[in-house]
């Protein structure tokens, strides 16, 4: 949970990667900028690396978040200001910045959905394309082919094409990732017209939402990303949501009416798993 676990706490022998988030782009006169909190943050990306290199851990710098991703767009389409970005990535994995292995991009998202205070262009996924080929490049040209990572966090369909609508064909995008996490998680929840669950395995035939964990993975492949770059992201939280009808008189139904109370935590992450013994996220 946020802010209440410290590197020397986790069991690293359970882990291959650990990514910290966030770095982030929020800055409108500097869009390029890569912000984070020296003291706090940088205190605690020095001491995962530490762990991590003692447990063969690999640590990598998530950029972006929900509310760090309002200048990528600005970004990605000004080849001036994606060298900057790139350089101010670069000083995450350098030995005299974090010496990290990797950096992890947290676009959310390109083209339209995300944050209101997003920066957004009809042609955000191909600019993503020339970001993600000129971080690969200078990564491999400093470090050696594939000596760093990169990683990102995407949803359950792939990238947007202009038209709002997911692309059929992400291949392109395969050869400079080394894999991509899918967020499948957060298909409903609060925000949402019904109850009804946060990570789903399978669409419920029922309902209207069709997102689920199976189902992104298939999205992603049948766009032509290998399946062997696909990692799916799993919820270690919960939502809390305050159903306006008896639900136990058809426990097989989890969508129905709800109200706007939320019984605990807030919208966004309603119940952590530790909630019992700490307040919400």
């Amino acid at each position: 949970p946020w802010g209440k676990t410290e590197p020397s706490a986790i069991n690293y022998s359970a882990l291959t990667h650990i990514n910290y988030g966030f770095g982030t782009l929020h800055q409108k006169n500097s869009p390029a900028n890569i912000t984070i909190d020296q003291y706090y943050d940088g205190a605690r990306i020095k001491e995962l690396k530490k762990y991590g290199s003692q447990n063969n851990v690999k640590v990598l710098m998530s950029i972006g978040g929900w509310t760090g991703s309002q200048t990528f767009s600005i970004v990605a389409k000004d080849s001036g200001l994606i060298n900057q970005f790139v350089q101010n990535a670069l000083y995450f994995v350098r030995k005299d910045g974090y010496d990290l292995d990797g950096i992890d991009i947290d676009w959310e998202y390109p083209v339209c959905q995300g944050s209101d205070n997003n920066a957004k262009d009809p042609n955000d996924s191909s600019n993503y394309l020339n970001l993600l080929k000129a971080l690969r490049a200078a990564l491999d040209k400093e470090f050696g082919a594939g000596n760093k990572l990169i990683t990102a966090a995407v949803r359950v369909q792939p990238f947007f094409d202009p038209s709002c609508n997911p692309m059929s064909d992400v291949s392109a995008f395969a050869q400079f990732f080394d894999f991509i996490n899918i967020m499948a998680y957060d298909i409903m929840g609060p925000w949402s017209s019904t109850t009804g669950p946060n990570a789903p395995h399978n669409a419920d035939p029922k309902n209207s939402n069709t997102y689920s964990f199976t189902q992104s993975i298939q999205s992603w492949t049948k766009a032509g990303f290998p399946a062997n770059k696909l990692v799916g992201g799993l919820a270690f939280y919960g939502h809390s949501m305050t159903a306006t009808v008896d639900m136990t008189a058809d426990p097989s139904n989890i969508y129905v009416s709800k109200s706007s109370a939320i019984p605990k935590g807030d919208e966004f992450d309603a119940c952590e798993a530790n909630a019992i013994n700490n307040e919400g996220a």
